[in-house]
């Protein structure tokens, strides 16, 4: 089986256990990483993955995370299909709160804009 656990799932094992749902959550993801190390589950990783555990300010928390995507089996490669995707979505979101804010009454009537680089 594969399995892919987003940064806040890997993460959750760094949590303060102050409620029922986190501690559930760590043991969890305790689990899945233990059936990863033994073979019974193949983990899965992508680019945003790593990109996201680079942007963290915690060094104990990069080396969690650098820890657990290590174990993965599959990279998932972004492309450029799924980027220019994305561009389209972000650039339909923007459009669709211009004319709410528009409708809404709003003094300006400009247009919202996206810049991607």
């Amino acid at each position: 089986m594969k399995v892919y656990l987003d940064m806040c799932a890997i993460q959750r094992l760094l949590d303060t256990p102050s409620q029922v749902r986190i501690q559930l959550e760590a043991t969890a993801v305790s689990i899945i990483v233990s059936l990863c190390k033994t073979g019974n589950i193949d983990l899965v990783t992508s680019e945003a993955l790593v990109y996201e555990n680079e942007r963290n300010p915690l060094p104990i928390r990069q080396k969690l995370g650098y820890s657990v995507l290590a174990q993965a089996k599959t990279m998932i490669s972004m492309t450029l299909g799924g980027e220019g995707k994305s561009r389209s979505v972000l650039e339909l979101w923007c459009k669709a709160l211009g004319r709410f804010a528009s409708s809404a009454g709003g003094s300006r009537r400009g247009r919202l804009s996206l810049h991607v680089r």
